[in-house]
């Protein structure tokens, strides 16, 4: 059965209009010289203090975060709400 390459979630506070993206590889056997090319928005983790897993980490699933409006760029079929800060 295949499985999907990425796996996302969005994170948003409604009274706020704070967010972030989350994107998941789904390959624990990834060559991690390819991983840039899995990497479709900039990568912001460094900036939310709250995350504490090992993001980098291929075989436990390598993510990276991002900010909303970018991740729309890549990802078109998220549903439109407002956003105007990263979620931290």
């Amino acid at each position: 059965m295949p499985a999907p390459r990425m796996f996302w979630k969005v994170l948003y506070n409604r009274s706020t209009q704070a967010g972030i993206a989350f994107v998941g590889l789904n390959n624990p056997y990834q060559d991690p010289s390819t991983i840039p090319d899995d990497v479709r928005c900039t990568d912001i983790c460094s900036q939310v203090t709250w995350l504490t897993w090992s993001q980098k980490d291929v075989v436990r699933g390598y993510s990276y975060c991002c900010e909303v409006n970018d991740f729309r760029k890549t990802f078109t079929d998220l549903p439109a709400f407002t956003v105007t800060s990263i979620l931290k």
